[in-house]
């Protein structure tokens, strides 16, 4: 991948785990992640003053309260969409826009769809898997996508299209496919979350694949669960803990090639937060490799011994997580430059598909509290949550159901459900009907047009039967 703005592994990787290239990292949890200015926190230490460095969303006591006295009925309870938040808590960008944005370390599937080792290839999909969470411990919420909304993203050299797409709101579901060199991408979103008064626990239930198909592999992903602590009392901090495993997917439910990393949780005054270790097994169930880094900082990969899984050779940096930029660009966000990068419209050129008047970006009210106006910003946020039920009513009143333009359901047979993923009347499997390349082309849909007045987006038109605002 040619942008700058997408991190290219593939100088400094090269697979040899016998090699002598030494990678170091602070010992102490500190790292040059999205979350490099965020102090690591104890769960017991006392409350933060407002407008802390970290970035984390601080508010006066009175708003706090007003926020508790609204949320505490629902303790034990999935929140994702039973509450509308108020816009202090929530950062300018949408669910769908924070998926794209796992794709900062895109080319290390880049890198394994071109390595001729199996068990190196199942390493380097895990290692991306872990990539994702290096930008996650920024405290502000996303924007939930209205349904039917979209994200795209394509690089300039034409080699990564992704789009994602809101196809349910009640329960919240998003679907995403990318592709890039020798590989694509399916992922079928339906978070749940667990309010716990002071906290809240992200359960990421879905269905990740990435499939190689010039080596005949398709792996599935298993993801951690997600803490958000101090959200209502104290310095809100991020912490993700637990399993993550990959697999390869035979259809069969038989012997797989897998990676399985053991993410720690951040014990008393920050022990072992971020760290990671595991390692790659074969179908026999033989060691064949061992991980072991940090999420916030990078991985590394080693030979092992076969029975234990002990490491017997030097590391081999698989990924580091990008430098944190100025503050003017991170703002009070805590953004990523990959992030920030996200935020703007894209430019014109021969790979860049014309922006769907469906996409993210141009939410009016992300628009504008990217802006800084949070009182515009918090009145579109009601206009769109309005229309939204408006659109709902309609369809309930014509006996009609919500139809993705760009995925389409599919059955139980063509799912190829995987062992240990969610059933699928939890939640179903989806397949593009598009083309992440050119969505507008294959699905007949508004492109985006001129601004909505100066300094305005284009007109945001992810409705079924009301007309985007003059």
């Amino acid at each position: 991948m040619s942008s700058s703005f997408f991190k290219d592994v593939s100088s400094w990787f090269n697979g040899d785990t016998g090699g002598d290239t030494k990678a170091s990292q602070d010992g102490d949890g500190t790292s040059s992640s999205g979350a490099a200015d965020m102090a690591v926190r104890d769960p017991t230490a006392a409350a933060e003053p407002a407008g802390a460095a970290d970035g984390s969303a601080e508010e006066p006591p009175e708003e706090k309260k007003a926020l508790w006295a609204e949320v505490s009925s629902y303790v034990g309870r999935d929140v994702l969409s039973l509450i509308s938040l108020p816009i202090w808590l929530m950062e300018p960008t949408s669910s769908l826009q924070k998926v794209a944005e796992t794709f900062e370390y895109a080319s290390i599937l880049d890198v394994a769809a071109k390595h001729d080792d199996p068990n190196m290839r199942v390493a380097l999909v895990a290692a991306f898997g872990v990539s994702a969470y290096a930008g996650i411990e920024r405290t502000f919420k996303p924007f939930n996508p209205i349904l039917g909304e979209t994200f795209q993203l394509s690089e300039k050299d034409g080699k990564f299209h992704l789009l994602a797409e809101q196809v349910s709101h009640h329960p919240p579901i998003s679907a995403t496919a990318a592709k890039g060199e020798g590989w694509t991408y399916l992922l079928v979103s339906k978070p749940k979350t667990k309010f716990l008064g002071n906290s809240v626990e992200v359960y990421p239930i879905g269905r990740t694949r990435v499939t190689f198909p010039e080596h005949g592999e398709t792996y599935y992903l298993l993801p951690p669960t997600s803490k958000a602590h101090n959200i209502i009392m104290g310095s809100t901090w991020v912490d993700t803990y637990g399993t993550l495993e990959v697999r390869s997917a035979d259809g069969k439910g038989g012997a797989a090639r897998r990676c399985i990393l053991n993410l720690s949780e951040c014990g008393w005054f920050g022990a072992d937060r971020y760290h990671v270790k595991g390692v790659v097994k074969d179908e026999a169930g033989e060691c064949k490799l061992a991980i072991e880094g940090k999420w916030n900082f990078g991985l590394d990969v080693y030979a092992c011994d076969a029975k234990t899984g002990a490491k017997t050779g030097n590391p081999q940096p698989i990924y580091r997580v990008s430098p944190m930029p100025s503050p003017e660009i991170k703002g009070k966000y805590n953004f990523t430059r990959f992030c920030r990068f996200l935020n703007q419209l894209p430019e014109e050129g021969p790979n860049q598909p014309p922006l769907l008047a469906t996409d993210s970006r141009i939410r009016p009210d992300r628009w504008n509290l990217d802006l800084g106006d949070d009182n515009t910003a918090s009145a579109a946020k009601a206009v769109l949550e309005t229309q939204q039920r408006a659109e709902a009513a309609t369809r309930k009143e014509k006996g009609l159901a919500f139809q993705p333009r760009h995925f389409a359901e599919v059955s139980d047979a063509e799912a190829n459900l995987q062992p240990d993923e969610p059933p699928m009347d939890d939640i179903p499997m989806f397949e593009l009907t598009s083309k992440p390349e050119a969505p507008h082309e294959t699905v007949p849909g508004k492109v985006a047009g001129a601004p909505q007045g100066e300094g305005q987006p284009p007109a945001f038109a992810p409705w079924e039967f009301a007309p985007a605002p003059n």
